[in-house]
Protein backbone atom coordinates (compact mmCIF):
# COMPACT_ATOMS: atom_id res chain seq x y z
CA UNK A 1 0.00 0.00 0.00
CA UNK A 2 2.76 2.42 0.81
CA UNK A 3 4.64 1.66 -2.36
CA UNK A 4 1.65 2.38 -4.29
CA UNK A 5 1.24 5.66 -2.63
CA UNK A 6 5.32 6.36 -3.35
CA UNK A 7 4.71 4.98 -7.27
CA UNK A 8 1.75 7.51 -7.62
CA UNK A 9 3.43 10.30 -6.17
CA UNK A 10 6.51 10.40 -7.52
CA UNK A 11 5.27 9.05 -11.26
CA UNK A 12 7.08 5.82 -10.80
CA UNK A 13 10.51 8.08 -10.79
CA UNK A 14 11.08 7.15 -7.27
CA UNK A 15 14.01 9.31 -5.84
CA UNK A 16 16.30 8.27 -2.24
CA UNK A 17 14.56 10.35 0.17
CA UNK A 18 17.88 9.38 2.35
CA UNK A 19 20.55 10.60 -0.05
CA UNK A 20 23.90 8.44 0.33
CA UNK A 21 25.98 11.08 -0.93
CA UNK A 22 24.69 13.99 -3.79
CA UNK A 23 23.23 11.55 -6.36
CA UNK A 24 20.58 12.85 -8.18
CA UNK A 25 18.71 9.59 -8.72
CA UNK A 26 15.32 8.70 -9.82
CA UNK A 27 14.34 5.23 -10.36
CA UNK A 28 11.72 3.77 -12.16
CA UNK A 29 10.63 0.03 -10.99
CA UNK A 30 7.49 -0.03 -12.91
CA UNK A 31 7.78 -3.86 -13.21
CA UNK A 32 5.16 -6.72 -12.38
CA UNK A 33 7.97 -8.81 -11.37
CA UNK A 34 9.29 -6.00 -8.69
CA UNK A 35 7.10 -5.86 -5.43
CA UNK A 36 6.37 -3.02 -3.57
CA UNK A 37 8.89 -3.92 -0.83
CA UNK A 38 11.48 -3.43 -3.25
CA UNK A 39 10.14 -0.12 -4.40
CA UNK A 40 9.89 1.41 -0.54
CA UNK A 41 13.38 0.38 0.21
CA UNK A 42 14.55 2.15 -2.96
CA UNK A 43 12.79 5.05 -1.12
CA UNK A 44 13.40 5.16 2.05
CA UNK A 45 17.50 4.29 1.36
CA UNK A 46 17.99 1.08 2.61
CA UNK A 47 18.14 -1.07 -0.40
CA UNK A 48 21.83 -2.12 -1.03
CA UNK A 49 22.82 0.78 1.13
CA UNK A 50 25.65 -1.07 2.49
CA UNK A 51 27.09 -1.56 -1.19
CA UNK A 52 26.22 1.74 -2.64
CA UNK A 53 28.27 3.01 0.56
CA UNK A 54 31.14 0.39 -0.30
CA UNK A 55 31.12 1.84 -3.85
CA UNK A 56 31.26 5.39 -2.94
CA UNK A 57 34.00 4.69 -0.67
CA UNK A 58 36.41 2.16 -1.95
CA UNK A 59 35.47 2.01 -5.80
CA UNK A 60 38.25 3.84 -7.93
CA UNK A 61 37.09 6.25 -10.86
CA UNK A 62 39.86 5.41 -13.45
CA UNK A 63 39.05 1.48 -13.47
CA UNK A 64 36.55 -1.00 -16.01
CA UNK A 65 33.63 -2.38 -13.81
CA UNK A 66 31.32 -5.47 -14.24
CA UNK A 67 28.31 -6.00 -11.49
CA UNK A 68 27.32 -9.02 -10.80
CA UNK A 69 23.68 -9.67 -10.06
CA UNK A 70 22.57 -6.18 -11.59
CA UNK A 71 18.76 -6.90 -9.66
CA UNK A 72 17.12 -3.46 -10.35
CA UNK A 73 19.46 -1.24 -11.57
CA UNK A 74 19.95 0.88 -7.98
CA UNK A 75 23.45 -0.52 -7.57
CA UNK A 76 24.18 -0.11 -10.93
CA UNK A 77 23.41 3.27 -11.47
CA UNK A 78 26.05 4.39 -8.59
CA UNK A 79 28.79 2.59 -10.03
CA UNK A 80 28.20 3.92 -13.79
CA UNK A 81 27.87 8.00 -11.76
CA UNK A 82 31.54 7.21 -9.92
CA UNK A 83 33.54 5.21 -12.55
CA UNK A 84 34.85 7.78 -15.82
CA UNK A 85 32.84 8.31 -18.80
CA UNK A 86 35.94 6.42 -20.49
CA UNK A 87 35.81 3.12 -18.21
CA UNK A 88 33.73 0.32 -19.57
CA UNK A 89 30.40 -0.48 -17.00
CA UNK A 90 28.88 -4.24 -17.83
CA UNK A 91 26.17 -5.09 -15.92
CA UNK A 92 25.23 -8.94 -15.19
CA UNK A 93 22.13 -10.05 -14.19
CA UNK A 94 20.74 -13.64 -14.86
CA UNK A 95 16.76 -12.60 -14.30
CA UNK A 96 15.57 -11.87 -17.77
CA UNK A 97 12.21 -10.08 -15.91
CA UNK A 98 14.97 -7.55 -14.85
CA UNK A 99 16.76 -6.12 -17.70
CA UNK A 100 14.54 -4.28 -19.03
CA UNK A 101 14.40 -1.98 -15.57
CA UNK A 102 18.29 -2.02 -15.17
CA UNK A 103 18.25 -0.69 -18.80
CA UNK A 104 15.47 2.16 -18.32
CA UNK A 105 17.56 3.10 -14.74
CA UNK A 106 20.74 3.25 -16.25
CA UNK A 107 19.63 5.08 -19.17
CA UNK A 108 17.79 7.65 -17.43
CA UNK A 109 21.10 7.76 -14.32
CA UNK A 110 24.32 7.57 -16.66
CA UNK A 111 24.38 10.67 -17.68
CA UNK A 112 25.46 9.88 -21.21
CA UNK A 113 28.38 7.61 -19.96
CA UNK A 114 27.89 4.27 -21.77
CA UNK A 115 26.95 1.34 -20.57
CA UNK A 116 26.26 -2.52 -21.41
CA UNK A 117 23.65 -4.89 -19.83
CA UNK A 118 23.76 -8.48 -19.69
CA UNK A 119 21.28 -10.79 -19.54
CA UNK A 120 23.33 -14.22 -17.98
CA UNK A 121 23.58 -16.53 -15.19
CA UNK A 122 26.83 -17.32 -14.34
CA UNK A 123 28.17 -20.93 -13.05
CA UNK A 124 30.96 -22.46 -12.22
CA UNK A 125 32.01 -26.07 -13.74
CA UNK A 126 28.94 -26.33 -15.84
CA UNK A 127 28.67 -24.86 -19.75
CA UNK A 128 24.77 -24.54 -19.35
CA UNK A 129 22.68 -23.74 -16.21
CA UNK A 130 18.55 -23.35 -15.35
CA UNK A 131 17.78 -20.19 -13.52
CA UNK A 132 14.74 -20.46 -11.45
CA UNK A 133 12.90 -17.08 -10.95
CA UNK A 134 11.02 -16.33 -7.90
CA UNK A 135 8.45 -13.95 -7.44
CA UNK A 136 10.76 -12.65 -5.12
CA UNK A 137 13.48 -10.86 -7.50
CA UNK A 138 16.14 -11.17 -4.61
CA UNK A 139 15.99 -14.80 -4.40
CA UNK A 140 15.68 -15.97 -7.50
CA UNK A 141 18.95 -18.74 -8.53
CA UNK A 142 20.70 -21.13 -10.14
CA UNK A 143 17.83 -24.28 -10.59
CA UNK A 144 17.28 -27.22 -8.25
CA UNK A 145 14.84 -29.71 -7.63
CA UNK A 146 12.97 -27.48 -5.22
CA UNK A 147 12.28 -24.63 -7.81
CA UNK A 148 9.03 -24.37 -9.65
CA UNK A 149 9.44 -22.31 -12.51
CA UNK A 150 13.02 -22.66 -15.20
CA UNK A 151 14.46 -19.97 -17.27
Amino acid sequence: MVSNIIATVFNDRIPNIRKLGREPFRFRLKNPYIQGRRLAEVFWGIHENKEIRFIQKYLRKDTDTIELGSSVGVLSTHIRYKVNADKKFISVEANPNLISTIETNLKHNSFGKPYLVNNYALSYGSPMVEFAVNADTGVSQIFSKNNTRKI
